[in-house]
């Protein structure tokens, strides 16, 4: 019996190894006032690792978001984006961008947005200190990763406010 228990460990341990390797998620990190540059690197390298699915919630998200960031995605990648109070500059931007790139973007406008989340792949969750728009500009921020037992609750969360959105 104990080598069998043994045994199973063992192999849970290689497991985990291995989801962990494919996986491979970025550090979180803090970024002080001034290091626009840098969370624009650690922001787009993040970014950039999806391979299905996007969904960034924001609820200052502008226009600069497609150059800045989407227009460096995967073309498979599906986007969602989840904004609040530029909502409606986000309109020709998004025409023009799945014009252009010919690809699947969506975004709606909810008044229930408060948090700065992103959703890769449906397999991590990370917060952002600050709007996207204004990171890391004069006040210092960060971007971490949640833990999969609490991104699990956040994504169901915002799957609902995404569902009883307004679609621009």
């Amino acid at each position: 019996r104990d080598s069998n228990v043994g045994r199973l460990m063992s192999t849970l341990y290689r497991v985990i190894a291995e989801l962990e390797l494919e996986v491979q998620s970025l550090p979180a990190q803090a970024f002080g006032p001034g290091a626009v540059y840098d969370f624009f690197k650690s922001f787009r390298e993040l970014l950039q690792s999806a391979t299905t699915t996007l969904l960034v919630v924001d609820p200052f998200l502008d226009e600069q978001v497609f150059d800045a960031y989407l227009s460096v995605l995967n073309p498979s990648v599906t986007v969602r984006l989840h904004a609040r109070e530029h909502a409606a500059a986000l309109k020709p931007a998004v025409a023009a961008f799945i014009a252009q790139h010919k690809r699947a973007v969506e975004v709606r406008k909810s008044k229930r947005l408060h948090d700065r989340i992103v959703f890769i792949d449906d397999r991590s969750c990370w917060v952002l200190g600050q709007s996207i728009k204004d990171a890391a500009a004069n006040k210092p921020t960060y971007l971490a990763p949640l833990p999969q037992d609490v991104a699990i609750l956040k994504k169901q969360d915002y799957e609902d406010i995404w569902n009883a959105a307004t679609p621009i």
